[in-house]
């Protein structure tokens, strides 16, 4: 998992992950990214979620921007796209975020 985070429009920095799943202990890697995350992204934000999947880091991002951000999600596949609106939907988020079924690139 790769993530870009940007400052003023322009890239602060890039962060990639490989995910051990927190054994021995340790902290897992989506653990740290979440924590990550959470000291980078602050109320008013843009942010993009490349990849929805199940809506679990949109929903993360929708928290953190607050009423005044905004969140773009994109998944090509439809059923991601589903899953990650009915959670945005069920959470009172659904205003934060904008979720599309077509890849980042466009």
């Amino acid at each position: 998992m790769s993530l870009i985070f940007l400052s003023h429009g322009k890239p602060s920095c890039k962060v990639h992950v490989e995910e051990n799943g927190g054994k021995n202990g340790e902290l897992s890697d989506y653990t740290v990214v979440s924590l990550f995350i959470r000291e980078q992204v602050h109320e008013g934000d843009f942010c993009i979620d490349a990849t929805c999947g199940n809506g679990h880091d949109t929903l993360l991002l929708c928290e953190l921007v607050g009423d005044s951000g905004l969140v773009a999600g994109f998944d090509i596949q439809k059923e991601a796209v589903e899953k990650t609106e009915t959670r945005l939907a069920e959470t009172g988020m659904n205003g934060r975020g904008r979720i599309f079924c077509c890849g980042h690139e466009k």
